[in-house]
């Protein structure tokens, strides 16, 4: 007798062993287990190894593991195998597994179905944080190459010890025989100021026999505060001394800085809160380029207020996100003097344009060997970049100073022994998103001295486009309504007129998502307007970053005019003799409506074109514009008469159509027609 197959869980990757035993054997007992994939290979494994030939499954043996056991305590005849080996989802998935236990020659088997085998998830680090520019942070997270689909994901918010469920969002893809899992959600990065605060993602799999899970706090989040890398800088302005410590790309916008103290010799560290003595004007944080934040703590004193032997001054900064604060320091003291080298003021345009290089200058006399030069851009005075000359690292992350190169022009000897002169220049090209309120400062630091100059633009302008040409449409009175877009300009006054008069149509001005307007103009004229091929409608516009006026026309013949005639072939009936006959066709998209139809005549053989005229012989149809859906114009032209051999064989008609939109009249002609007589049939016999 031979008990059912017993086996675990199966688990992608792990080893697993199935179990088959057997009761009252007698002799000598075979066990072979059998092994049928699902693609159809089957392979045949023994207690003395695999019965496949070696050079057809050399691995086989390594793949497969059977062992066998006797138990004769358990029960007389007793035989436990077993068969262990690793599962892979396309192998074995569907697969059929059978025990063959052979005694006395005659063998009993048992058949086990593979249906399901699970593969566990793997959570990959790191978990991917990003920011908004709303300030939000989307936290998305990695499961891969588990099996079967089935995820059971959630996310939560935890404050204290409450949890609440966050919304996300989750998208799976297929990895061969497993699948992979992205999930993300997106919380408000104000929360991760309490150091407290938590987001948890939470996963449960079949092949688990409990939930993960992964905690999130601000320590987490990769936005830690960072101290510059130059030491705290000092910037003198007369007998006023002013320390300046900046610190960047933290986030979120929950910085503390303190000031404190040392005194030379002493070891007493003292924060600094003396408003007689020191001035610590209100720290203000701003939104870098990476989203994160910058700001810089500025700490000013009297030089003859220092004790003589020095002051250690310290500036600290605490961040949620740090386990312990970041310092740095600078020693002062009271004969400490100010830089004799000379910082000339910034040279440049006043008037920049968005899409136009720009270059300015910084120029330093007296400067000692080895003088650093610092470009850095501000807002509302606070530094959003830092340029080194030359690509030097000043902020560690070059995104910053994206858009801008300084480079250092000139450095030669000056008037004065082993000292300098240095030239550095920042070229960059201006957009209105981006230096509508930024100012420019070029920083010299020299033997451990600073010295700053700022340079202002007085205006920044984008210049106005055209989008295309004037656009014209159809009213239902029969009137022309003229537009134009103008596209791209700053700021967003803008003069325009039609036809040399300023437009009492009100214009339409929107800004766009770079910061700069759009303007669409419109001018309403009579249908009438156009009747005369030399008429020209024209729009001109003015702009404070133009020098004088730019325009566009349009008239009938232009191009782009939308309506142009469009006059039809002329198709030729049978023409039988004494029968009356109709020459018809159509002038289509007519706009206006002043057209000018002539018939001519070209008689058989000749040259001459004789107008038709109408009368008893020839019936010329009257003309009659009809009004299409579009509010153009369409013309059925018709010459009537009755050919004969005398007068139409061999003749020609010819139509000539004029219209303001062409430039030369078209002409349609029948060619030579031919006249067919017109004769009863004979009679049979």
């Amino acid at each position: 007798m031979v008990k059912d197959i017993e086996s675990p869980v199966w688990i992608y990757g792990q080893k697993t062993t199935l179990n088959c035993e057997a009761f009252n054997c007698t002799g000598d007992v075979k066990v072979i287990w059998v092994i049928k994939l699902r693609d159809g290979t089957q392979h045949e494994v023994s207690d003395m190894g695999s019965s496949d030939k070696e050079e057809e499954q050399p691995l086989m043996s390594r793949e497969y593991e059977v062992t066998k056991e006797y138990d004769s305590q358990k029960m007389k005849g007793h035989v436990t195998t077993k068969l262990t080996f690793i599962p892979i989802i396309s192998r074995h998935l569907g697969s059929t597994v059978s025990c063959r236990i052979v005694h006395q020659k005659k063998p009993v088997e048992k058949k086990f179905e593979v249906k399901s085998i699970y593969a566990k998830p793997t959570f990959v680090e790191p978990v991917q944080f990003t920011l908004s520019d709303q300030g939000d942070i989307q936290i998305s997270v990695k499961l891969q190459k588990f099996y079967p689909q089935e995820m059971e994901l959630g996310w939560f918010s935890k404050r204290g010890p409450s949890e609440e469920k966050i919304p996300s969002e989750v998208m799976k893809s297929n990895f061969g025989d497993t699948f992979d899992l992205e999930s993300k959600c997106s919380v408000s990065g104000e929360l991760f100021k309490d150091p407290t605060y938590k987001v948890i993602v939470r996963w449960k799999h079949q092949s688990m026999e409990e939930s993960q899970s992964r905690e999130m706090s601000v320590r987490d989040l990769p936005w830690h505060p960072k101290l510059q890398k130059f030491p705290i800088e000092s910037v003198f302005q007369g007998d006023e001394v002013l320390l300046q410590c900046r610190v960047s790309d933290y986030f979120p916008d929950a910085l503390t800085v303190k000031w404190f103290e040392k005194k030379m010799g002493s070891q007493d560290l003292e924060e600094i809160s003396s408003p007689q003595k020191y001035k610590i004007p209100e720290i203000s944080s701003h939104r870098m380029e990476n989203k994160t934040f910058s700001s810089t703590a500025v700490l000013s004193y009297k030089r003859f207020d220092l004790s003589e032997k020095g002051v250690e001054f310290i500036c600290r900064a605490e961040h949620p996100s740090l386990g312990t604060p970041i310092q740095t320091s600078i020693v002062q003291y009271r004969d400490t003097e100010a830089p004799t080298f000379i910082l000339n003021n910034i040279q440049g345009p006043q008037i920049w344009f968005s899409g136009e290089k720009v270059t300015l200058y910084c120029a330093a006399s007296y400067c000692k060997e080895g003088t650093q030069v610092i470009w850095m851009v501000k807002s509302a005075g606070v530094t959003i970049s830092e340029i080194g000359e030359d690509g030097e690292d000043v902020n560690r992350d070059s995104h910053r100073s994206s858009g801008y190169v300084a480079h250092r022009e000139r450095t030669e000897e000056s008037d004065k022994e082993g000292l300098q002169d240095v030239t550095s220049s920042l070229t960059f090209t201006p957009s209105i998103s981006k230096h509508q309120n930024i100012s420019i400062t070029c920083k010299i630091l020299c033997d451990g001295k600073v010295k700053e100059k700022t340079f202002q633009h007085k205006y920044l302008y984008a210049k106005p486009t055209a989008s295309g040409p004037i656009k014209l449409s159809l009213t239902d009175s029969g009137g022309v309504l003229c537009s134009l877009d103008i596209e791209g300009f700053y700021p967003s006054d803008i003069q325009m007129k039609w036809n040399d008069k300023k437009t009492l149509e009100p214009n339409r001005t929107t800004q766009n998502s770079d910061g700069t307007y759009s303007v669409h103009s419109e001018y309403k004229l009579p249908g009438r307007f156009f009747s005369h091929p030399d008429s020209v409608v024209r729009v001109s516009w003015k702009h404070g970053s133009m020098e004088d006026w730019e325009s566009r026309e349009m008239s009938v013949r232009d191009k782009d005019f939308p309506w142009k005639a469009n006059v039809q072939d002329i198709p030729v009936p049978n023409l039988l003799i004494g029968r009356a006959a109709v020459l018809k066709f159509e002038v289509s998209n007519v706009f206006p409506d002043v057209l000018t139809v002539k018939w001519l005549k070209k008689e058989k053989g000749g040259q001459d074109l004789f107008p038709v005229v109408h009368n008893q012989t020839y019936n010329i149809s009257e003309l009659r514009p009809e009004k299409q859906k579009d509010k153009t114009f369409t013309y059925k032209l018709c010459l009537k008469f009755k050919p004969s051999i005398s007068t139409e064989e061999g003749a020609e008609f010819i139509c000539r159509v004029e219209h303001p939109t062409l430039e030369v009249p078209a002409e349609k002609s029948t060619g030579p027609l031919t006249i067919k007589g017109d004769y009863p049939l004979p009679s049979p016999v």
